[in-house]
């Protein structure tokens, strides 16, 4: 099976009323902050489109995008364009790491703001046959790791469910403008390495021992710094 076999047949686009954080929740948010151009990459349907203000909407499989074209082939375009919010709602979410690596550098090209993200944490889906698709499977490390790569802030981190009950992880990136000084203080941090806050999933209580990936991460990050 092929992304575009897949996009087209068995993808459904349902999950916009179910979703927390991710669905239409997101208009009022974008919205707020007055933005002046806003990239939904991969798109789907275009739901967000004329709801929220100065959207272009680009996906290469769904007639409904503005532009149908893959984030690869739409940068080149744009390469003197910025956005100041870009979201990738399970839009980079396909490939190797190779693959995800090349689209994330794109993405940061693009915003001056904000990228805000629902990734897929390794959870399987319900059919089996994926053919030639490869998925790609977030983590925790690898959100922070990106995170550190391009000295991004970590403005929110959450966990939500699809319609079907398909765990998701959604987070927001924003962008650490540098910190410029003539003066060379004592005890100066330097920005690509000050600590990032990041708002984290709360388990339903007992917590008990487990073994899911997911909780399992978060541990890996609380115990490297983040709060």
């Amino acid at each position: 099976m092929q992304l575009s076999t897949y996009f087209n047949g068995v993808w459904q686009d349902n999950n916009f009323e179910s979703l927390r954080y991710s669905g239409y929740q997101l208009v009022d948010y974008v919205n707020s902050q007055n933005p002046t151009s806003v990239l939904d990459v991969g798109c789907g349907y275009n739901r967000f489109k004329g709801k929220i203000k100065n959207l272009t909407g680009i996906d290469p499989y769904n007639d409904a995008a503005d532009i149908k074209v893959k984030i690869e082939n739409f940068y080149p375009l744009t390469i003197h364009d910025n956005y100041d919010i870009v979201l990738c709602l399970g839009s980079i979410n396909f490939g190797d790491e190779e693959t995800i690596d090349n689209q994330l550098s794109i993405i940061n090209e693009l915003f001056t703001k904000e990228a805000i993200f629902r990734v897929n944490p390794g959870i399987p889906h319900d059919w089996t046959d994926y053919g030639d698709i490869v998925w790609y499977k977030w983590t925790l490390d690898k959100i922070h790791h990106v995170a550190m790569k391009y000295n991004y802030d970590i403005k929110k981190l959450k966990c939500e469910y699809t319609a079907e009950g398909h765990r998701r992880l959604f987070f927001i990136f924003a962008k650490s403008f540098p910190i410029t000084n003539t003066f060379p203080l004592s005890g100066f941090i330097r920005p690509e390495i000050r600590r990032k806050r990041v708002v984290f999933p709360t388990p339903d209580p007992p917590i008990i021992a487990t073994t899911d990936p997911f909780w399992i991460d978060r541990f890996k990050l609380s115990m490297i710094g983040f709060p």
